[in-house]
């Protein structure tokens, strides 16, 4: 017999499995760096505008923070998200690294402002705006 909210349950255990992973990833990259033979773009700039919570832009590149998971905009959680990363970053130097194209084209990467040790993900993480791929709040 097929139990759904069981099957439910371990779709979402493994969500935020992955989710975990993807940030372990991310975190090794931006800590160790790449590992030898390879090499990771990084570059800086200010940000000219913020698309929404999870998408900046530095002049004409559009960079999706990777794995982080914000409320689309068309809800008032999106437009505080969209203000959140506004009040964070809008014309403030920042620097990323580029871990590749996502499937729409844009860079994803991982960023944060000139001098400060967190990310700009997880500033929205923390400030409840938005979460990592597959976990809620």
């Amino acid at each position: 017999m097929w139990r759904g909210a069981r099957y439910r349950r371990s779709d979402y255990v493994t969500n935020i499995g992955l989710g975990f992973v993807a940030l372990t990833v991310v975190w090794a990259l931006l800590v160790w760096g790449a590992p030898p033979g390879s090499s990771i773009n990084t570059f800086d700039g200010t940000v000219t505008h913020v698309r929404d919570g999870d998408t900046i832009e530095i002049g004409a590149i559009v960079i999706r923070l990777a794995a982080l998971d914000c409320p689309e905009l068309g809800t008032p959680e999106g437009a505080q998200a969209k203000t959140a990363m506004i009040a964070l970053v809008d014309g403030q130097p920042v620097a990323c690294t580029d871990l590749g194209p996502d499937r729409y084209g844009r860079t994803l990467g991982q960023c944060q402002r000139a001098g400060d040790p967190q990310t700009l993900s997880e500033h929205l993480v923390n400030g409840k705006f938005c979460t990592y791929y597959g976990v809620s709040f």
